[in-house]
Order: structure tokens, then sequence, then C-alpha cells
């Protein structure tokens, strides 16, 4: 698909009359007027999570590409208008426009990178469960709200690593939060297996062999291994759905 600036170009060339009027266009008028010559959808111009989100409940509601292309700017437009000039910071004679992007090195931004890789999977799996309505799991709505707040926050404050180590340590913090969300999802099914195995062993003419030795730590694995499994499966499912509903896909 031919870019933004392509588009309009294209169209220039074809229609020369109109090279005056192009300065004195919004956004919004060039991008609909360019939509003539090929295919411009919002999520071209507007693809941040927050934005899709928005697009997507618009299009559920009826909105068609003009009027969605004219909510997306002004909603753009005040965004822009509400961020303002933070006081100068620690002498250094700054103005700092918008949030604070916080300074780390390499093994804060590895641990951070844990955390929220760990507190993700925990949205994602979140989200499958209240889309689904399992017994326990938060309304919806209020799933799809922390989704975006986190979002929001990732994108405020990124962690960029400057070299290859600190890519190393970001992209195992980043596995490592996911795994320990799993492994921390299997405890209860672990215990649950290792008492199991404890109580049976103590019944029967069983009892008198100490074979809970065997039995007890087995069982921990393998419950284990299910709790972690049925995590991971809810995790992977969530994400997916999301991304499917962030695209208008109804899953």
């Amino acid at each position: 698909m031919k870019s933004f600036d392509e588009i309009l170009d294209d169209y220039y060339e074809k229609n020369p009359d109109k090279v005056m009027e192009k300065k004195e266009q919004s956004l919004v008028d060039s991008v609909i007027e360019a939509g003539e010559s090929g295919p411009v959808e919002p999520e071209d111009q507007f693809g941040l999570p927050k934005q899709l989100n928005t697009i997507t409940k618009l299009r559920k509601d009826g909105w068609d590409n003009s009027r969605i292309f004219k909510a997306m700017e002004l909603e753009s437009a005040e965004e822009s208008s509400t961020k303002t000039s933070k006081p100068d910071i620690e002498g250094q004679g700054k103005n700092f426009i918008g949030p604070m992007k916080q300074k780390r090195g390499g093994i804060s931004k590895t641990v951070e990178q844990a955390k929220r890789t760990a507190k993700s999977s925990q949205l994602d799996a979140m989200f499958f469960q209240s889309y689904f309505g399992m017994p326990g799991s938060m309304p919806f709505k209020d799933v799809v709200e922390l989704r975006n707040e986190y979002e929001e926050m990732v994108q405020e404050d990124p962690i960029v690593a400057e070299n290859w180590l600190e890519y190393i340590g970001v992209a195992s913090g980043g596995l490592f939060g996911t795994m320990a969300e799993g492994m921390k999802a299997g405890i209860p099914y672990a215990a649950t297996g290792m008492a199991g195995a404890a109580m049976v062993g103590q019944m029967g003419p069983q009892a008198a062999f100490p074979e809970e030795a065997l039995t007890v730590p087995l069982s921990g694995s393998v419950g284990m291994a299910v709790g972690s499994t049925v995590f991971w499966q809810q995790q992977g499912s969530g994400m997916m759905m999301r991304n499917m509903m962030e695209r208008g896909v109804n899953p």
C-alpha cells in the first residue's frame, strides 16, 4: 500500500489545478480527497493502540471514514493542547514536555522490562477470562481500560536498549516476566497435587510404604505443568483476541 505522502503526490500530479489549494486544506480534507486515487483508511493515519480502539468503537456506531477522520483529528488536537511545559529540573535549564522519562541503567531496564511483561501477560489472561465471563473475572470494560492505561504508560516511558548488552538484558527480562507469571499460576495446581498424593499415601495398605517420596514431588510437577499451561493458553488467546478486536475483527 502506498504511503500517505505518495498518495497525495499522485493526486496532485493528476490534478495540477488543485496544487494551490494544497496548503489551505486540513489534514482530514487532504486524506479524504487523496482517497479518491487509492484506498485510505483511518487506521493508516492513526495507528496508536488507543486511537485504534477509538476507531473501532466509532465503526461499530456506524461512522463512515469521513466522520472518523474528523473526529480523530479533533482528538489529536485536544491531546496536543493539553500538554504543558514543565519547570526547569535540577537547574538544567530545559523545559520538559509531557511525562518525564526515567533514566535507567542496564540492570534497571532488565528488571523493569520483566515487571512490564509480567503485567502485560496478566492483562492478556484477564482479557480472555473476562471476555468469556469466567468465574471471578473482572467486567470486560474494566479490563479494556486497564489495558489502555498500560499501553499509554509504555508509550510515555519506553525502555530503549542503548547497546547490545542492554538489548540482551531487556529481551531476557521480557521472557522472564512471562515465564514467572506462568510459574506463579501453576503453584496452586502443584500444591493441590502434592496434598492429594500425600493424603492418598496415608490410606489403604500402601500406608506402610514410603512411596510419598516419589508420588508427592511427581504430583507437584504435574500440577505445576498443568497450571502453567492453562495460564499461557489464556494469555496467548487473550493477546490474539485483543489484537484482532483492535483491528475491527470479531474473534
